[in-house]
């Protein structure tokens, strides 16, 4: 899988007077420093290993992030320094946003990606910002916020083994939301999506892999030798 935030021109209409609208190069600092980003997945029914071949975010490139099916931690791995934290499985794909207001059409087109037969569709979803409990809204920053654009999905691949590796790849990628754009029975293989606090730049990824087979029990489980450390700040 490859991930990359791309600097694009801006929509018609693009809102620059937005105070969000400077985002896009810190979202790039933040999520790809280092440019695009390339995973190595392997799923099945027992859970989910993923292989990060570049930085992504606070996770430096050869980090394994693991999560067994049912598990109530995601268990991200350092081997170079032999160590480990958790997120709970349940946190992490949590954004404190609301239910999106989702809208979701069929356009017709079909491509091959990852070597299946995909379809296109067209995205649209409203997102409330998320607030401290609390804390009073400020009426001169937006409530909600926008993300359009396209994504290809195979009913290929369908399972519960597909369906950790979505809920995963939610997680690491953190759109709130998103997940929730994908039909039951359907798998993601290639999104190009815009947002309305980034109104320069385009959040992308495609698959360019995907084959099946069985997952080795052991590579789901943190080795014996590796200490427990506190996650990282921000997770």
């Amino acid at each position: 899988m490859r991930l990359e935030i791309a600097r694009v021109t801006p929509a018609p209409g693009a809102d620059r007077s937005s105070p969000y609208a400077g985002l896009g190069p810190l979202m790039m600092q933040m999520l790809t420093p280092d440019g695009p980003v390339t995973m190595e997945w392997a799923g099945g029914a027992e859970g989910v290993r993923a292989t990060l071949k570049s930085r992504l975010s606070i996770l430096p490139a050869g980090s394994v992030v693991l999560q067994r099916t049912g598990a109530p931690a995601i268990q991200v791995l350092d081997p170079e320094r032999r160590t480990y934290f958790e997120v709970p499985a349940a946190a992490a794909t949590e954004s404190g946003a609301a239910v999106p207001d989702l809208q979701l059409r069929a356009t017709g087109e079909t491509a091959t990606i990852a070597g299946q037969r995909a379809q296109r569709f067209e995205l649209s979803l409203t997102l409330a910002l998320p607030s401290s409990q609390g804390v009073p809204a400020s009426a001169s920053l937006p409530h909600d916020f926008q993300i359009a654009g396209d994504m290809w999905f195979t009913d290929a691949f369908s399972g519960a083994e597909y369906a950790s590796m979505l809920r995963t790849i939610d997680a690491l990628i953190a759109i709130p939301g998103l997940g929730a754009a994908v039909p039951a029975g359907r798998f993601p293989v290639k999104t190009r999506l815009r947002l309305t606090l980034l109104p320069d730049y385009e959040l992308r990824s495609e698959i360019v892999e995907l084959t099946t087979g069985p997952v080795d029990v052991g590579a789901l489980t943190v080795p014996a030798d590796y200490r427990k450390v506190g996650a990282p700040s921000g997770r």
